[in-house]
């Protein structure tokens, strides 16, 4: 019952949500159980390797659709010379 009180999980549902939003709203996203750490701190902990995971895959990715855009246009235009 304790950590029920501790959690506000005994407080009705609309305010608990309203607390959440309160909390949001100042940038706070709670406590980690996993981590014991702010979940702000994570986030931002992570944050740089997750910018250079979607630079890589934007680099390997984004030429791709040219060529492959390309191949169909170009065997469409053989076929029709070639009638």
């Amino acid at each position: 019952m304790q950590l029920r009180h501790a959690l506000g999980l005994d407080l009705p549902l609309h305010i608990q949500y309203g607390h959440y939003l309160w909390q949001l709203g100042h940038g706070d996203l709670g406590q980690s159980f996993k981590f014991q750490a702010p979940v702000r701190q994570i986030i931002l902990e992570r944050y740089p390797a997750t910018l250079q995971l979607a630079f890589v895959a934007l680099v390997v990715c984004a030429p791709s659709p040219f060529p492959q855009g390309r191949l169909p246009h170009t065997a469409a235009g053989k076929r029709r010379t070639e009638q």
